[in-house]
């Protein structure tokens, strides 16, 4: 590591290979003058609970999470009159809300609820921003998802649905949301679980958030009830 001649030496990878029959395996050295990580993290998302381990009953409730980025309009059904919890703060989670907002905006006879959770605030005024500018990004629309995610984040606490109509708003640009797209974004919070009443017969389940700041778990709990 850090010697100029490393540059030049190949790379080394180390595969393994299970037998035609799979009952033994068989490892290969492969060596390459580049390699390119294509595994990624997509659709292999990280549990929700603290300390990266699955919140409570987050298992059991596992098909109602979706750990992509959804088709808010081939599955539209699942999301109108509906209320829908997004967690994270990466830019499938801005994604996931950008898209449920245009949802809204496609079908206004119909309400669209969300839930934004996430670790970290947006401290604008400490310099630290919910999504932090990358400088000369080569993707634009990453750019532009990051100052719609810090301007909802932003809008009235949270409550970006309490705007009127369609207006656009002058500071960020951004078509503010119609009423029927009511947003209300939880900043430094963690899922402590996920439950559901036998008596509902509806698909509502229950998260139980806490505040990131309290290490011994002693705030005040936050429930909110989702629609599934």
């Amino acid at each position: 590591m850090g010697q100029i001649r490393r540059k030049e030496a190949s790379f080394r990878t180390l595969v393994t290979k299970k037998s035609d029959h799979g009952n033994s395996e068989k490892e290969d050295m492969i060596i390459s003058d580049a390699v390119v990580d294509a595994s990624g993290t997509y659709g292999n998302g990280n549990w929700l609970g603290q300390g990266g381990i699955p919140a409570l009953g987050e298992r059991y409730f596992s098909a109602n999470i979706i750990r992509t980025i959804p088709n808010v309009v081939e599955d539209a059904i699942r999301y109108l009159n509906k209320t829908t919890a997004v967690v994270g703060s990466g830019y499938s989670a801005i994604t996931t809300i950008n898209k449920l907002k245009e949802l809204a905006a496609a079908n206004t006879a119909a309400t669209v609820d969300v839930h934004w959770c996430t670790r970290r605030g947006n401290d604008v005024a400490e310099g630290k921003p919910l999504y932090e500018k990358i400088e000369n990004d080569p993707l634009p629309q990453r750019e532009t998802l990051s100052k719609l995610a810090n301007a909802l984040a932003s809008s009235n606490n949270g409550c970006a649905g309490s705007s009127v109509g369609a207006a656009t708003d002058e500071e960020t640009k951004f078509e503010r949301p119609a009423t029927n797209f009511r947003l209300l974004y939880h900043p430094r919070v963690q899922l402590e679980s996920i439950s559901s009443n036998a008596a509902n017969s509806d698909g509502t389940i229950n998260l139980l958030l806490r505040d990131v700041n309290e290490l011994d778990q002693s705030a005040t709990d936050q429930v909110r009830a989702i629609q599934d």
